[in-house]
Formats: C-alpha cells, structure tokens, sequence
C-alpha cells in the first residue's frame, strides 16, 4: 500500500471503510490482495489505477445517491432488507448487487463488474435473512467526507413534504451526530469489487 498518496488515502478513508474493524490499511491490503491482483492486468498491474479506478466506478455507481434516488435515505435509515437494497439498486442500475448480511446487519453491498467494467448481477445472491437487518454505524461523519456524500440529504432533514417516510427510515429522525453515516458507503467492504474475472 505504499504507493497510495496521501490524497488517495484520505479519499479511501472517506469512501472505502470498513465496517468490522477499523483497520483501514490491513483492509485495503486485503481488497488488493483478493481482488486488485486478479484485475491487475486491467490496469497494468498498478494498486494505484486499480485504487483509482475503483473510486471512479464507486463516483458512477454511488450506492448512497442511488438509494437516495429510491427513496431511501441511507443517512437517516437504521434498518433494511436486503431485498429491499436489491430492488432499489436493480431499478436503478439494472443489475443485481450482491449483499452480505452477518448477526444481524447487513454490512456489505457489492457491485461486480466484467472484464470491460460494465456492472453485471453479482453471483450468489444475497444469502441474507428475509427480515429487516440493522445498517452499520459509520460514526459522525468527518468535515472532509461530506463532499464525497453530497446529493444525498442530510441525517435528520426528512422526507419531502406530501412524500412518505422512506423504507427503514427510524422512527424519530436522529440528530447529525447520533446515526450518521448508516450505510456511508456500506459499499465500501468491497467497493467496486472487480470479481467476475
């Protein structure tokens, strides 16, 4: 990972975290270590396009702004099916995402590509239960991630008047700090993950 600049990592921070440990390097590693090395090829053997072509899939195919776009705000939601995810991102993309659900939470969302980075249906399905699964807690989010979540309203602003509350939203709407970041890009335990290779 030493060929990661500053900039990339503050950026990876902010859009590929990791929701089971908060071990951002040891993280990254394993994604390269499972998925970039496969791909490597496709972008000549380098963490770094492989790193940044990644984040630019993550910018054309943002999980947050798409769930948004459904009516689900994932700042405010603190529940969700994986069917429900699935559909949402289906109407929007057209393809299957695969999810991962583990006691309880849904805490991995996946968009899978082809050899030509086009978005294909993940292999596998979800494997979730049919219940609604808690979402992840980011934490506050930081000052310096707030531009990579824009289009996506805030925690606590609430569904348009006359709309009604989007699915999974809580019961009370939390307060900035409280909730926020439920599913800051969920996506990121395997971000754009290049898998159908």
């Amino acid at each position: 990972m030493q060929e990661l600049t500053p900039e990339m990592r503050g950026r990876m921070s902010c859009e590929w975290r990791n929701f089971k440990s908060g071990d951002l390097n040891s993280f990254w590693s394993y994604e390269w270590s499972k998925h970039g090395t496969c791909a490597a090829p496709l972008f000549g053997n380098s963490q770094v396009e492989y790193f940044n072509s990644t984040l630019r899939l993550n910018e054309q195919y943002d999980l947050n702004e798409a769930l948004t776009r459904g009516g689900f705000n994932p700042l405010s939601a603190n529940q969700a099916t994986a069917a429900q995810i699935t559909g949402l991102l289906k109407q929007q993309w057209g393809v299957t995402p695969g999810i991962t659900c583990n006691s309880g939470k849904i805490y991995e969302v996946k968009t899978c590509f082809n050899l030509q980075l086009k978005p294909i249906d993940c292999p596998g399905g979800s494997g979730c239960p049919k219940s609604a699964q808690s979402l992840p807690y980011g934490g506050p989010i930081p000052q310096a991630c707030l531009a990579y979540i824009d289009n996506v309203p805030a925690a606590g602003s609430g569904p348009k008047a006359g709309s009604p509350p989007p699915p999974g939203s809580a019961a009370q709407q939390p307060t900035a700090g409280s909730l926020a970041a439920t599913l800051l890009l969920v996506a990121a335990a395997a971000a754009t993950a290049l898998l159908a290779l």
